[in-house]
């Protein structure tokens, strides 16, 4: 329940985020005659629902989607379909949410678990700036078993949270067996339309080349410098410095064949703070999805 602790803490972040902008907009709205609480969101009572393949709960559906046995491994994906409005979290959520958490320690005969996500969206709206889903998300998965040659049974408890303009945390359990003869080409499908479009570390047509803390006009950025085939509207997403919010990217500049492009950064005064710490970028250009560990000058 530790886990499901933290979503509250999260969702609670987010709630405060949206008081103090319905607050502020109240107070641009003086002939107004709607109170203050009108515009705070309130939180659903949290009850797990019962355990199967499929889950519908908070404004979504949770379903294990059967996919293949092959090379000694299962592949599967976790797919969640959520109503019109709402939108769930990527790993990082940004300034506003929390991400799903994907537990698999009551399963049998399962070594290792290996969720993929996804490339996700950025959002702006009430509740402050996040990346995530809306829709349709799979997170497909590999799994490793414990005892090649026998069959595993999955039991997932996922906990995640949606938001609209209210915030809601979540919890599914489910379950699914795994035969080793197991083929679903229709799902298999499913879960290859996603998988498409994580990013991947060999992901060709872009380079990192350099990431740099610098100051500009009293305010800390990060300069990422890109070649390869660059879209000006490329998205930039950076983990690895919890101290920090990296907002979206700006494009700065050509430069010598080279794609310059500056992250405002909230949370940190001075450059030094980031100096050489590896960060995690996930760079999205187009049909190119590129994932690279950088370590910034």
């Amino acid at each position: 329940m530790n886990q499901f602790i933290k979503i509250i803490v999260g969702v609670l972040s987010v709630v405060a985020a949206t008081s103090v902008a319905s607050a502020q907009q109240s107070s641009k709205a003086p002939n107004s005659l709607a109170p203050l609480s009108s515009g705070i969101p309130q939180l659903d009572k949290f009850a797990a629902p019962a355990k199967g393949s499929e889950v519908t709960y908070s404004h979504s559906t949770i379903r294990l989607v059967p996919g293949e046995f092959a090379n000694g491994s299962w592949t599967v994906g976790v797919e969640m379909i959520l109503e019109p409005g709402w939108k769930t979290y990527w790993r990082v959520p940004g300034d506003a949410g929390v991400p799903s958490e994907f537990i698999w320690k009551k399963s049998s005969n399962v070594k290792s678990a290996d969720v993929s996500w996804p490339a996700p969206s950025r959002y702006e709206d009430i509740t402050g700036k996040s990346t995530g889903y809306k829709n349709q998300v799979v997170f497909p998965v590999k799994i490793t078993p414990a005892n090649p040659g026998q069959p595993a049974v999955l039991d997932l408890q996922l906990y995640y949270a949606v938001c609209s303009d209210i915030c809601i945390p979540a919890q599914a359990n489910l379950g699914l067996d795994l035969p080793l003869d197991l083929k679903d080409p229709q799902s298999m499908d499913l879960i290859r339309e996603f998988a498409a479009i994580v990013p991947r570390p060999d992901a060709k047509g872009i380079r990192v080349e350099k990431i740099k803390a610098v100051s500009i006009d009293g305010k800390t950025v990060l300069a990422v410098t890109l070649t390869g085939k660059v879209d000006p509207k490329t998205d930039i997403l950076v983990e690895g410095f919890e101290e920090a919010f990296f907002d979206a990217p700006e494009f700065s500049r050509a430069e010598n064949g080279k794609q310059i492009f500056h992250l405002p950064i909230d949370g940190i005064d001075n450059t030094a703070e980031l100096t050489g710490k590896s960060l995690k970028l996930t760079v999205l250009s187009g049909e190119i999805r590129l994932e690279a560990n950088v370590e910034v000058n």
